[in-house]
């Protein structure tokens, strides 16, 4: 294998880190407020006012306890450089010990290796890590158990792991299908994925003293409630907006283009008498599939899962398990790269990273001590991170918050205006926003930072 091949995907892996280490960005959201949640006894209702259907117990405690205990060793911006570091490299190793498995030896597979990378590592993938996000630490979780399958002392080391990850969000059991696929026998695959629920479950009503499952049962009534889109529960076809991704999802139609010829001809002579011989046919075939162990029905099974929740959440594990897809299929046509083309992928691996356009700057507004404060645009998670002991709106989940408080806010991000008689009903004693063009009487100017203003409300 010739070393310049390598030295591509060393350079681009390379390239990934320093641009990230030269900008090193904050998080946008959850991450600042899981820094800062020690602060205030790990009680979201000590933080955020007017959020009647805010969960009362923390969901994501075991979480909040290490990082408050990372941060009083560190600061809170180390602290978050430190998850989003962790996420990255236990996210990028797994793949590439995946893709090393999955592409056979050839002088194109460190290549092969870096393009799939560069389409693993699209904006949204990225994204997450700059997040840093419980569900991100579960997304590493997922792809470690594909690479510990076939080891069986690693394989338990694995799901004890999982265990412990169970406190870090309320939500874990959305990955139990990652017990189903690493285990091999069907005994096992059964019986440890209901353990894994079992425990979820038990642990998480014993913490929050019953009110788990309720809080599972309220997601719809927040749903509801809600009077603007959460940006992290958009589809996941949002993915197909990046055109490294679009470009990836063309080539993989491509590679199966006489598979949907095929597919057309038969849907073309399909008949609705057919229907009750083909499924006692394959209902069979169907089951033994979800049993099996091969590594494209494990890619699979679980792309299908992911997919099925259809939010853009979910885009770092959903972008993985289509790369690996993709491995098997230009594994299996053996697909040579042009030599022209290996110049263009050395150009990617420098640029492609720069390209990342999710380091963004935040405001580091200081906020007196026991104010109450309205936070659009986010700034409900930067002011808290850089004013201790205030109080903010809206909460985390927009739809927890009475209407008052999202109209507001919806005004101020849409209209460009600000309801003075709301913003004094409420007791608000600060504004931040960075989209107001109407300026009311009751707000004065207190500090400005790049496009964000920090108003004081007065009388």
């Amino acid at each position: 294998m010739k070393a310049e091949n390598y030295g591509i995907l060393v350079l681009y892996v390379a390239m990934v880190f320093i641009i990230f280490g030269l900008n090193l960005p904050l998080p946008q959201d959850d991450l600042m407020r899981d820094i800062v949640a020690g602060s205030y006894n790990y009680d979201y209702a000590n933080l955020y006012v007017y959020a009647p259907l805010m969960a009362k117990y923390n969901q994501y405690i075991l979480f909040d306890v290490i990082l408050h205990h990372l941060s009083l060793l560190t600061n809170h911006v180390i602290t978050a450089h430190i998850i989003q570091l962790i996420c990255m490299l236990f996210f990028i190793t797994p793949c590439l010990i995946i893709l090393n498995k999955l592409i056979k030896p050839s002088v194109d597979k460190p290549l092969w290796i870096a393009i799939l990378l560069m389409l693993l590592l699209n904006n949204f993938t990225t994204l997450r890590f700059v997040l840093g996000r419980p569900e991100m630490f579960f997304s590493c979780w997922v792809l470690w158990g594909i690479v510990t399958k076939d080891t069986r002392i690693a394989k338990v080391f694995w799901f004890l792991i999982g265990l412990t990850l169970i406190p870090f969000y309320w939500l874990a059991f959305f990955y139990v299908p990652a017990v189903f696929v690493a285990f091999n026998h069907r005994s096992t695959k059964l019986s440890f994925t209901i353990l894994y629920i079992v425990l979820t479950v038990v642990f998480w009503q014993w913490y929050s003293h019953g009110q788990w499952l309720a809080s599972v049962l309220d997601l719809k009534k927040m749903y509801l409630n809600r009077l603007a889109v959460v940006g992290e529960n958009k589809t996941i076809l949002i993915v197909l907006l990046s055109p490294i991704t679009s470009m990836g999802f063309i080539f993989y139609v491509y590679l199966h283009r006489d598979k949907l010829n095929q597919l057309l001809k038969e849907l073309k002579c399909f008949r609705i008498n057919h229907i009750s011989v083909d499924l006692q046919n394959n209902v069979r075939t169907v089951f033994n599939c979800i049993f099996s162990n091969s590594l494209t029905t494990v890619f699979t099974l679980l792309l299908v899962f992911f997919c099925s929740i259809n939010m853009i959440r979910y885009a770092a594990i959903i972008s993985a398990l289509f790369v690996f897809i993709l491995a098997i299929e230009i594994n299996r046509h053996d697909i040579k790269i042009p030599q022209l083309l290996r110049y263009a992928v050395l150009c990617l691996a420098i640029y492609l990273p720069m390209a990342v356009d999710n380091y963004r700057m935040i405001p580091k507004f200081t906020l007196p001590v026991n104010s109450i404060v309205l936070g659009t645009s986010q700034s409900n998670y930067y002011v808290p991170f850089y004013s201790p002991n205030i109080k903010i709106a809206p909460a985390m989940e927009i739809g927890a918050n009475v209407q008052d408080i999202q109209i507001m806010m919806k005004s101020i991000d849409i209209d460009g205006s600000v309801s003075c008689t709301l913003l004094k009903k409420y007791h608000f004693d600060y504004l931040v926003e960075r989209n107001l063009t109407q300026i009311p009487s009751c707000l004065k100017i207190y500090q400005i930072q790049k496009g964000w203003r920090a108003w004081r409300v007065i009388n």
